[in-house]
């Protein structure tokens, strides 16, 4: 394995040393990503599309749900308030 540096002359009388760039060689690259990929599977598709269907999307409310719980929390805070006039204390 090379990092890319040779070593082109020491001098230890004053504590040089100098370095030279290597172009590197055929056997120090790294192989291509989509060479070396690995073809996926017919069986290990279907298990993942059967995975991504149990997942559960939240749906959006239908409008007429929206209305109907519009029209109970209107009730109620109508039944609210007819229940403090009729209570008065003594």
């Amino acid at each position: 394995m090379s990092l890319g540096w040779r070593v082109k002359e020491v001098n230890i009388e004053e504590r040089m040393v100098t370095f030279i760039r290597e172009k590197p060689s055929a056997d120090d690259k790294k192989p291509d990503k989509h060479a070396t990929a690995k073809r996926v599977s017919q069986e290990f598709k279907v298990l993942a599309l059967k995975a991504k269907s149990r997942i559960k999307k939240p749906t959006k409310i239908s409008k007429s749900k929206i209305a109907i719980l519009q029209a109970r929390l209107k009730n109620i805070e109508r039944a609210r308030r007819l229940r403090r006039k009729l209570w008065k204390p003594l």
